[in-house]
């Protein structure tokens, strides 16, 4: 991470970090960047923190998008979260690999359980 912008009382601050310009501390990064592995990064899709976030990430964007349908799939309070993060335990082999899911394909999925109305747009 070389840039985080917060937001205050006043106005947003960007910080930029002073390793940002420097060379890195291992040469060989620069010509070989290092790249995660694929058997970590089935690991980290199939780990529960993973899971947690990508819940909380389709959450924020179907709230943002859709809050109709949010506050529908939100209701008792905390449903969407559960909804949510029980789609994305369902199979690979029946909803596709959980890194390449989408809002669209949640939103389809709570309209065909009947807890969204159908619409009639294309998703």
């Amino acid at each position: 991470v070389h840039e985080v912008m917060l937001d205050t009382d006043t106005q947003p601050v960007c910080l930029i970090s002073p390793a940002r310009d420097r060379p890195p501390l291992i040469p060989e990064l620069k010509v070989h960047p290092f790249t995660l592995g694929e058997h970590l990064q089935t690991a980290w899709t199939n780990s529960e923190i993973c899971i947690q976030l990508m819940a909380e990430n389709l959450a924020c964007e179907l709230w943002e998008n859709q809050p109709d349908n949010a506050l529908a799939l939100d209701t008792p309070v905390g449903q969407l979260h559960e909804r949510l993060v029980g789609w994305l335990h369902i199979s690979p082999i029946l909803a596709g690999n959980v890194s390449t899911r989408t809002l669209a394909q949640f939103t389809d999925y709570a309209q065909q359980l009947g807890w969204i109305p159908l619409t009639t747009e294309p998703s």
